[in-house]
């Protein structure tokens, strides 16, 4: 048995490496509304209506910058209803590293490699934002914020070479965490290799070839993205993130204050960019079903998913909750959750999806929870062991 998963991930290493030599990974282009802005800000003078102009023909970010606009990371008052309103909120300067944002997650999408696509577009985005909060001692926030969006975009051109290795039968279907390993050993040669089509700074293309050389983990802007890889860690591996793992880090204390403040804010980010068709308009749960026990009412209702329907809860704990609905989800979804009677609202991530009769259990682990988020769940866990 383990000779043949050793033969298999040979063949498909194999296979891979020949698509790399070959030169035959696709490396999508520069993205055309990141130019087009960037154009604008080259000039000495630009106004508004330009920046709106440079923006006019990709309606999926417009409406993108909208959602931006009125997240929890840029809201300031009332809601904006415009793009010129969106870009004053935002800022001239923050548009081009959003359109880039836009680009990888429409890279990051496509049903193939599905949850590893996810993942990948997940940690980006999420370093993204966090190299610009830590971004300090001569190392600019933009810049940041593309080193860090970029630096494993190697990761999507690997898993995009699999799924057509796959797909023209060069090497079987193999697990995901296989699949894994493949994008760990090759995203640094990918990601240079688009770093060169793309041009881009010298600075930039150091961080995406070197970020995982030792030599190199002194430079100020590679330091400031291996952070967020740490962050990033912790963030998907816990269901919040606390200052005292941000300082375990090394982080300063102030430092650590200001970025576990700002976690929360991350998973609004990406809702806002995500182009998965599971985010319909919120709607009210209904009315809880029949029980018999207290236990048996706590209810899941999706604010951004697939249907108004609460979802019964089959079990919750300290770091994950299952419910049944009558259809499935992806796994690697993001979305937007409400314990009803409990009246806890969270994100949390599909991390699993099975059927059972007909209907579906579905897993999730909570996502960027707030302090309070956590301490409620806590008693909410608490109080249902109590009443089992």
């Amino acid at each position: 048995m383990m000779q043949g998963r050793e033969d298999t991930t040979r063949l498909l290493a194999q296979a891979l490496d020949e698509a790399v030599s070959r030169g035959s990974v696709r490396v999508p282009p520069y993205p055309s509304t990141a130019l087009q802005l960037q154009a604008v800000l080259a000039k000495e003078d630009y106004g508004t209506a330009e920046l709106v102009e440079a923006m006019r023909t990709d309606q999926v970010f417009t409406g993108n910058l909208l959602r931006l606009a009125n997240s929890p990371m840029y809201r300031r008052g009332s809601d904006v209803a415009n793009i010129g309103g969106a870009v004053l909120r935002v800022g001239a300067r923050e548009l081009t590293r959003l359109a880039m944002a836009a680009a990888v997650t429409q890279a990051a999408s496509g049903h193939g490699l599905f949850a590893l696509r996810r993942r990948v577009w997940r940690e980006s985005l999420a370093a993204a934002v966090i190299c610009e909060s830590l971004a300090s001692h001569g190392v600019d926030p933009g810049e940041a914020f593309v080193a860090g969006l970029l630096h494993d975009v190697g990761k999507l051109l690997a898993l995009t070479t699999l799924e057509e290795v796959f797909s023209r039968g060069a090497a079987p279907r193999v697990s995901d965490e296989i699949c894994w390993a493949e994008v760990e050993r090759t995203h640094v040669a990918l990601g240079s290799l688009l770093a060169q089509r793309w041009q881009l700074p010298g600075v930039l293309g150091a961080v995406i070839t070197a970020h995982h050389d030792p030599r190199e983990a002194g430079a100020p802007l590679t330091r400031t993205v291996l952070q967020a890889d740490a962050i990033v860690a912790l963030l998907e591996g816990h269901r919040e993130v606390s200052v005292a793992q941000l300082e375990a880090l090394g982080l300063e204390p102030h430092v650590a204050q200001r970025i576990a403040n700002m976690l929360p804010s991350v998973p609004g980010f990406l809702n806002a960019l995500d182009t998965e068709p599971a985010k319909l308009a919120p709607s009210a749960p209904s009315a809880k079903p029949a029980a018999t026990r207290p236990h048996d009412w706590l209810c899941v209702a999706p604010l951004s998913a697939l249907t108004g329907a609460p979802w019964l809860v089959k079990h919750i704990d300290t770091v994950s909750l299952r419910a049944t609905s009558p259809q499935p989800l992806q796994s690697g979804l993001l979305v937007e959750l409400a314990l009803t009677p409990a009246d806890l609202r969270f994100w949390a991530l599909v991390d699993s999806s099975e059927p059972v009769g007909d209907v579906f259990e579905l897993g999730f682990k909570p996502f960027a929870l707030t302090a309070d988020q956590a301490r409620r769940w806590d008693e909410i866990v608490v109080a249902q062991r109590a009443a089992a």
